[in-house]
C-alpha cells in the first residue's frame, strides 16, 4: 500500500490543527468513504441483479 503524505509537513507547520477542526474533517473523509463505497457495491451488483431478475423472468415464463 502507498504511504500518504502529510501536506502540512511538506508546508513546514509544525502545528496540530484543533482537534475539533481535525475530528469534523476526518469525519467527512470517512462519511465521503463509505458513500464511495455504497455506490461502487451497488454499481458493480446492479447489473448482476437485473440480469438475474430478467433471466428468472424468462425462466418462469418458458415454464408455463
Amino acid at each position: 500500500m502507498k504511504e500518504l503524505k502529510n501536506p502540512f509537513k511538506e508546508m513546514g507547520i509544525e502545528k496540530e490543527p484543533p482537534a475539533d477542526l481535525k475530528n469534523k474533517v476526518m469525519r467527512q473523509i470517512k462519511l465521503s468513504q463509505l458513500f464511495a463505497d455504497t455506490i461502487e457495491l451497488f454499481t458493480l451488483n446492479y447489473g448482476k441483479s437485473l440480469k438475474d431478475s430478467i433471466s428468472n423472468e424468462q425462466n418462469s415464463e418458458e415454464k408455463l
